[in-house]
């Protein structure tokens, strides 16, 4: 880090020791300001903060709990940097997302998170760079466009003590609010993405200057739409699902990898990553993982089908509208993944005949649809799983052999294993995650599929 301040601050490239630090002395507007800048000597750029800063010490109020008076030729910089190296620095992460919002002006808090709705175009950035003072300095001065909305800012906060690691800590911020994004997936089935991310100091002066991440581009602006309204009263169910995954018993010393672990990494990945061919892939890969854990042998697929549909099946959703839509799927996600060829005449028939398609959709449209379908089948029987797996003596323990298909074939006991992973959730605050997704919205027509399909029916529909 290098600081310059007094009359050499309209020199960059000079690099003096020049700023002062007096306790309880306020500074006078016009005062010259002083530039920050970091990164290796032909990299440096600084930040000079000139009328801003000389009207906030003006007030009495400091900055960094210091009064910083910038003179030339006065001897401090030393002291100024010794006495802010002392602070716990605090750490912003900063996340916009699309087809979030709150249900009213306030911003919401809920667990680690706090999310701000947008007002205007620009509002976000204006919101980010209140929290992170250096902001302009990150994405060469431009942040990615994002179009999809509502759209909200996330923001997750971490405290920095002396001597640890500022990246370790932006990491932390960063995973908080991905947890958050796919609790709000699995409880409200949201059509959510990130579009950008910046973690940085609540401060000019820090040890790291803010860090800037892009995601996937190319697939925002969805051709699905649900929006996930929040407010206050959503927190509790966010906590005790979240506490409910945390206390999930899955034997992991010495594995590699989970089941478990596979199934929710390969869901929320079909969120955020890749094109709508790839989800698909992913999708099943996860619904594979949830339902079948370490089955193995002949007739894998069946078994697949036949658990979705007995554990998952409502009114609105019947079993056979559930075996009926996987087995297209993976139709399509069989010959992505082993190199057959699909003429386009096929994969349209593939696609336009899964339930929740609207009736004249585009592809393009539906083929998100079909995506979407595919991604709450996962969510559901994620939850499904979860709340079978848990309690003092669960019907569906994790890595234990237990009888499945024989259990699911009676229909007492197929009854029961259903009522019980609801009650589950219930119980939890989170009653309405085990029904099938609210209908999804067009952003091209503004319909959505219940408009043209008012239940999952189990007819073939004309083309």
């Amino acid at each position: 880090m290098r600081v310059v301040a007094g009359h050499d601050a309209a020199q960059a490239g000079f690099v003096s020791d020049d700023l002062a630090v007096e306790d309880g002395v306020p500074g006078e507007l016009g005062e010259p300001g002083f530039g920050l800048g970091a990164g290796r000597p032909s990299q440096r750029r600084s930040v000079f903060v000139g009328t801003q800063l000389g009207e906030q010490l003006a007030t009495g109020e400091g900055l960094l709990g210091f009064d910083l008076i910038a003179e030339a030729g006065v001897a401090g910089a030393g002291v100024a940097l010794e006495h802010l190296n002392a602070l716990v620095a605090v750490l912003q992460c900063c996340r916009a997302v699309t087809h979030i919002t709150t249900a009213g002006d306030e911003p919401v808090q809920i667990g680690g998170v706090t999310v701000y709705r947008e007002t205007d175009s620009r509002d976000l950035v204006q919101r980010a760079q209140q929290l992170i003072p250096a902001i302009p300095t990150a994405f060469d001065g431009d942040l990615p466009f994002i179009y999809a909305p509502p759209h909200a800012l996330l923001v997750s906060t971490a405290a920095v003590p002396q001597g640890d690691a500022p990246y370790d800590a932006g990491r932390r911020a960063s995973s908080t609010i991905s947890r958050f994004l796919m609790l709000a997936r699995l409880l409200h089935a949201g059509s959510h993405q990130s579009g950008w991310e910046i973690t940085g100091a609540s401060t000019f002066v820090a040890e790291i200057r803010p860090q800037p991440r892009a995601f996937n581009p190319v697939q925002l602006g969805s051709l699905l739409e649900r929006v996930v309204r929040l407010s206050p009263d959503d927190a509790p169910a966010f906590a005790a699902l979240s506490d409910f995954i945390d206390a999930v018993v899955i034997k992991r010393d010495g594995m590699a990898a989970t089941s478990f672990g596979t199934a929710l990494y390969r869901y929320n990945r079909a969120h955020e990553e890749g094109d709508n061919f790839e989800r698909i892939v992913d999708l099943a890969t996860a619904l594979e993982a949830v339902l079948t854990d370490d089955d193995k042998g002949e007739g894998l697929s069946l078994r697949l089908k036949n658990r979705a549909a007995a554990l998952l099946a409502t009114t609105t959703d019947t079993g056979t509208s559930i075996f009926s839509d996987i087995t297209k799927l993976y139709e399509l996600r069989s010959r992505l993944v082993h190199g057959g060829s699909i003429q386009q005449k096929d994969l349209v028939k593939i696609i336009t005949s899964v339930s929740a398609v609207p009736d004249g959709a585009m592809f393009g449209v539906a083929l998100a649809f079909a995506v979407d379908r595919m991604r709450d089948l996962v969510r559901r029987s994620f939850l499904a799983r979860l709340c079978l797996g848990s309690g003092t003596e669960p019907l569906w323990p994790f890595g234990k052999s237990t009888p499945v298909d024989a259990a699911l074939a009676d229909d007492a006991t197929r009854g029961q294993w259903r009522h019980h992973w609801r009650d589950q959730l219930a119980n939890l605050g989170a009653a309405l995650a085990a029904e099938p997704a609210r209908p999804g919205i067009d952003p091209i027509t503004r319909r959505s599929d219940a408009q043209t399909h008012p239940q999952h029916s189990t007819e073939p529909r004309p083309r």
